[in-house]
């Protein structure tokens, strides 16, 4: 469970360096790159998400999806009106998406889900 030294820490590192956006095929992202990795460590171990390198020589740490939004409705009331415009444009366009994932009832190409395979993913006989 995150302390409350721990979500003002997250909300500032976010203010200086982060960006909540939405991603590629509509994901939401929260993400900060840095040159130095220990802050990205530091936020990774609390939030969880992901570490990257780029060409650039800059770390990047990221995370996408509900976990995103999760980040992002914590730290909203902390953040500058800059950063609130980012948050509510990606949660805006999270809550327009009509299926989150796990309720879709049809398979990209239209067809309903009506099998189960062996790993318990829906999919459809087409």
């Amino acid at each position: 469970m995150l302390s409350t030294n721990d979500i003002y820490w997250i909300a500032g590192f976010l203010e200086g360096e982060g960006c909540f956006t939405n991603g590629k095929e509509r994901s939401t992202i929260v993400q900060a790159s840095q040159k130095e990795r220990e802050p990205l460590d530091h936020i990774a171990s609390l939030l969880g998400g992901k570490i990257g390198y780029n060409k650039k020589g800059f770390y990047k740490w990221y995370m996408s999806g509900s976990r995103a939004i999760g980040v992002m409705f914590t730290v909203f009331l902390l953040m500058s009106s800059r950063r609130k415009g980012q948050i509510e444009k990606a949660v805006k366009a999270w809550k327009a998406r009509t299926n989150h994932g796990w309720y879709k009832t049809k398979c990209k190409n239209g067809h309903e889900f009506d099998m189960v395979n062996g790993q318990g993913r829906r999919m459809c006989r087409q």
